[in-house]
């Protein structure tokens, strides 16, 4: 059965970013609104199964839409997020139905609260908004360091590691270097990217990543197949099997696109929201920074690289996460 979850979130991209997490859970319809007047009109459509609500809107507090559900019969959990939550917390009351969660945080985080609060679980097959060769290009053209991982449910079966622009090493529960590189390459499910913490450990990967890329394409194409997936085996801590010697299986994959500007844009915008949100904060400036060379007036963009630096982050200086958290 589909339950429905209300989000009423001023800023766009990060409404936007929300909903595409959320869109992770199975049976979910996730309703976006920017204005408590526009989640008003929702709750005379239908009564929302779960209400996910910012408390300093535009119009009017979030918190005034305890009273409108009150007025209309709603009795479904609500979620508050709120980045002043010391100035609210006296106004908003203490119910079993009532959540407050504070900014900025982390989608995994809100996923969980909303899987709690519904009785959800994680779609089947959650889509990544990029694949493995996407997040590679966009770390190796910016000279970033991250580790990108493959997940199947809630284990990791591969990592991918960029080291200042170079693709680094790679392992896959089958094997390492450039096998386990192509194996995960062309993945889109269960992809996630964040900064490498610490070291990279020994290199394994000694070409161009413009080189494994293409070749791996090419590998790819020559067996017209896609490429194959350790699945089977337990969790990535466990010891890799040899090297060689790996089926292909029988689903059609295409190498990534090339991207164009608007793409890359959308595409370094939502990953410096989302880098935003879980709190990595030189991430987020490294990808708004380089959306802001594209689009250099989007006020979105400069907004949050304003909020960046009040933090302490800035291009000379990237201040620690662990300080900023």
């Amino acid at each position: 059965m589909v339950k429905t979850v209300l989000l009423i979130e001023d800023e766009a991209v990060l409404r936007s970013a929300t909903v595409r997490g959320l869109a992770k859970l199975s049976d979910l319809d996730v309703v976006a609104v920017g204005t408590v007047a526009e989640a008003v009109a929702e709750l005379d459509r239908r009564l929302p199964d779960l209400v996910v609500s910012d408390i300093d809107l535009p119009d009017r507090l979030g918190l005034e839409m305890l009273g409108e559900l009150g007025r209309r019969g709603g009795v479904c959990p609500v979620i508050f997020v709120t980045a002043y939550l010391k100035a609210f917390r006296s106004q908003i009351p203490r119910h079993a139905r009532v959540t407050v969660l504070e900014k900025p945080l982390a989608l995994d985080q809100l996923r969980s609260q909303v899987k709690a609060a519904l009785g959800v679980s994680e779609a089947s097959a959650p889509v990544a908004p990029f694949a493995v060769a996407d997040y590679l290009q966009l770390a190796c053209m910016g000279r970033h360091s991250v580790e990108i991982e493959v997940a199947r449910g809630d284990r990791v079966v591969g990592r991918i590691v960029v080291c200042r622009g170079a693709a680094w090493s790679a392992t896959d529960l089958v094997g390492r270097g450039e096998p386990a590189f192509r194996r995960m390459i062309f993945d889109h499910d269960g992809v996630t990217c964040r900064t490498l913490a610490g070291e990279p450990g020994p290199r394994e990967l000694q070409r161009s990543w413009e080189a494994l890329l293409m070749d791996a394409a090419r590998v790819m194409d020559e067996a017209g197949r896609t490429n194959p997936r350790a699945d089977d085996i337990e969790s990535i801590t466990e010891v890799p099997g040899p090297e060689g010697g790996f089926a292909l299986e029988d689903e059609a994959a295409e190498p990534a696109a090339d991207w164009t500007e608007p793409d890359r844009f959308e595409m370094l915008r939502d990953l410096g929201v989302e880098a935003l949100l879980s709190k990595d904060y030189t991430a987020a400036w490294a990808a708004l920074t380089e959306a802001a060379a594209l689009h250099p007036d989007d006020a979105i963009i400069k907004a949050n690289l304003i909020r960046l630096r009040a933090l302490g982050v800035h291009v000379d200086e990237p201040a620690r996460d662990e300080e900023l958290s």
